[in-house]
C-alpha cells in the first residue's frame, strides 16, 4: 500500500489559512449588552452581558375617605363616624416584604437590594421592597419584579420587616429613601430605637391641642387581587386605601392609646383593596 506525499508548500498553504482563520475571529469584538429577553433594554445582538435595565412592580395609591367619590386630604377637615372632627397635618404609613402569588400559591418578591448599615455598626445587603404612604404620594416604584404570570394574591406587611426594621436611618443620605430622617422624620423613634409602622398628627376641632398618634406595631395584610405581569412594561397594583375604615370606632379625646392602638390594628386589615 503506497500514500502520497504532500508537498511541503502545500503545507504552508494550509497553515496559512488556518493563522488568517484564527486571526480573523480573535479580532472579533464582542458586543455588549443586555442578553436577558425580560429586561427592558434587551439587545438581541449582544453576546456580552451587561447593564440590564428590568421593569418595576408599581403601586398607584389612591388615599380616600369613605368610598371611592370622597378623598381624604392633608389639611382637610375630616369627620370620623365617633362624631369627632380632625384636621390630617401629616399621615405616614410604611410598608415592606411586598409579594404577589400566583395560582399555585407560588408567592414572588422584589428581586432589588442595597447595602444598608444597620444600628449594630454592620453593614448588610437588603431587600428595597418597601415604601412609604401618605395621602400626597399617589405612586409608588417598588423596584425590580421579573416574574411573568397572573396573581390572585397580595400580601405586605404594613411596617418594616425584622430584616428592615435594623437599618440605621441616620446612615441614610438619599433624601428621596422612605426610611430617611428627611423624608420621614416622626417615623423612627429613637428612645426605642425602631421605626413606627405608622405616624398620624393631627388638630382637633374646637381645640388648640395637636395630637400625634404613633402605632408601632407591624401587621401582616392579605389581599385578593387580579393583576397579571406580561413582558414589555412594569406591572402595576393598584391600592385603595379607605381612611373611614382605618379610624372605624375611634375617638381620639375619649379613648385611652392603648385601646386606639388597638383598634387601629384591627381596621388596618379591613382598609385596604385592590382595584
Amino acid at each position: 500500500m503506497q500514500f502520497n506525499k504532500l508537498s511541503k508548500p502545500y503545507f504552508l498553504q494550509i497553515g496559512f489559512y488556518f493563522f488568517i482563520f484564527i486571526s480573523l475571529f480573535a479580532c472579533q469584538k464582542q458586543v455588549e449588552g443586555c442578553t436577558q429577553p425580560i429586561a427592558s433594554n434587551y439587545q438581541a445582538d449582544a453576546d456580552k452581558d451587561c447593564c440590564c435595565t428590568f421593569y418595576n412592580l408599581e403601586l398607584s395609591l389612591k388615599h380616600l375617605a369613605a368610598d371611592s367619590l370622597s378623598f381624604f386630604s392633608i389639611n382637610a377637615p375630616f369627620e370620623l363616624n365617633s362624631g369627632q372632627i380632625i384636621t390630617p397635618l401629616s399621615f405616614n404609613l410604611l410598608i415592606s416584604d411586598i409579594q404577589l402569588y400566583n395560582r399555585n400559591n407560588q408567592n414572588f418578591s422584589i428581586n432589588d437590594s442595597s447595602a444598608y448599615l444597620l444600628t449594630n455598626g454592620i453593614s448588610n445587603d437588603l431587600a428595597n421592597d418597601f415604601t412609604l404612604f401618605s395621602p400626597n404620594i399617589f405612586s409608588a416604584s417598588i423596584g425590580k419584579f421579573t416574574q411573568l404570570d397572573t396573581f390572585n394574591r397580595l400580601s405586605f406587611t404594613v411596617g418594616l420587616d425584622n430584616r428592615l426594621s435594623q437599618i440605621s436611618p441616620a446612615a441614610i443620605t438619599d433624601a428621596n429613601n422612605p426610611l430617611s430622617f428627611l423624608a420621614s422624620p416622626l417615623l423612627y423613634d429613637s428612645a426605642a430605637a425602631r421605626y413606627n409602622s405608622a405616624v398620624f398628627r393631627f388638630a382637633i376641632s374646637n381645640s388648640t391641642d395637636t395630637v400625634t398618634f404613633a402605632f408601632p406595631t407591624n401587621v401582616r395584610i392579605e389581599l385578593p387581587c387580579n393583576v397579571t405581569a406580561v413582558d414589555g412594561r412594569n406591572t402595576r397594583v393598584n391600592l385603595n386605601i379607605y381612611y373611614a375604615t382605618l379610624f372605624d370606632n375611634i375617638n381620639f379625646q375619649t379613648h385611652t392609646a392603648d385601646t386606639i392602638k388597638a383598634r387601629f390594628e384591627r381596621n388596618l386589615n379591613q382598609s385596604f383593596q385592590v382595584q
